[in-house]
């Protein structure tokens, strides 16, 4: 009985390969997450956490505006771990998440910590410290943000982050489990 394991972009082969030998399948996927209200949104990575196995290749920006997050998708206590990390509840936001704002995700498919910069017509917004993770509910895989630097106000589902020195980001549900509304503070919410 011979094991390997196959981390593959295609996992036709790996479920292949599974008729002749015991092979563990993971493979990379495009995980996006949008920031509707911005022009476009940027992430300087310092660090990343992701189950155990799983392939990780990084952010990049989109045109949604958003990110990519190259990473494979299987949530465990770990990268929920670290996500949850010097943060509490009323510090972070999850999309579609069943329950009340009061809880941080118990499994993560993986999460990523960095510096986020969205810009708007009139001005940057660097903001320091946020975590950005992918987490599972029902048939979807839906996102988290969170940072010490952020506070939620629960009766509307809206974090207010501090960025840039004093500057402020308000952050909030969007139409779907991948996206947040973003708007700066100085713009005024229609």
């Amino acid at each position: 009985n011979r094991s390997i394991s196959v981390t593959n972009r295609s996992l036709a082969a790996c479920v292949f390969a599974k008729l002749f030998v015991s092979v563990s399948c993971t493979s990379e996927h495009d995980n996006y997450v949008d920031f509707a209200g911005c022009n476009s949104a940027s992430f300087v990575m310092s660090k990343y956490s992701i189950s155990q196995g799983q392939p990780f290749d990084g952010v990049t920006s989109t045109s949604h505006p958003g990110l990519d997050v190259k990473a494979g998708r299987h949530g465990s206590s770990g990268p929920a771990s670290d996500f949850k990390a010097g943060i509490q509840a009323i510090n972070a936001l999850g999309l579609k998440i069943v329950g009340a704002w009061t809880t941080l995700p118990g499994d993560l498919n993986f999460a990523v910590f960095g510096d986020a910069t969205f810009a708007f017509e009139d001005a940057s917004i660097t903001c320091r410290d946020i975590g950005l993770g992918q987490g599972h509910h029902d048939t979807a895989n839906n996102w988290w943000l969170g940072s010490p630097h952020c506070f939620g106000v629960p009766d509307i589902k809206e974090m207010t982050c501090l960025c840039d020195g004093l500057r402020k980001l308000y952050v909030s549900q969007g139409d779907n489990d991948h996206q947040f509304n973003v708007r700066d503070s100085t713009e005024v919410m229609v």
